[in-house]
């Protein structure tokens, strides 16, 4: 299944991120482009996205957290539904939700 079958999507802002995940009983942080941004204090480039980042073992709970969302495993080029098992054995091949 590839990005496109799921329709148009717009990313979260940073602000609208993080009061998203202020409910969260689990450690999230955020990631990739803007967390570089925040930690260095400055920006050098616009962002397609907003990356969070949880541990594997806490990806469960994120139904509660985005509860109603479509969320999805990403790996080897595909998105695949993802029904919210634990991603330990198995989906060692997994790098990525969306």
């Amino acid at each position: 299944m590839g990005a496109e079958e799921f329709g148009p999507w717009e990313p979260l802002t940073v602000a609208v991120a993080v009061e998203l995940f202020q409910s969260a009983t689990f450690r999230w942080w955020l990631a990739g482009g803007h967390a570089l941004e925040a930690h260095f204090d400055r920006s050098w480039r616009s962002h397609e996205d907003t990356d969070i980042g949880i541990t594997r073992s806490d990806a469960p709970h994120l139904r509660d957290v985005l509860d109603g969302w479509d969320i999805v495993l990403a790996a080897d080029g595909a998105l695949t539904p993802w029904d919210g098992r634990p991603l330990d054995k198995g989906y060692g091949h997994v790098g990525n939700l969306w």
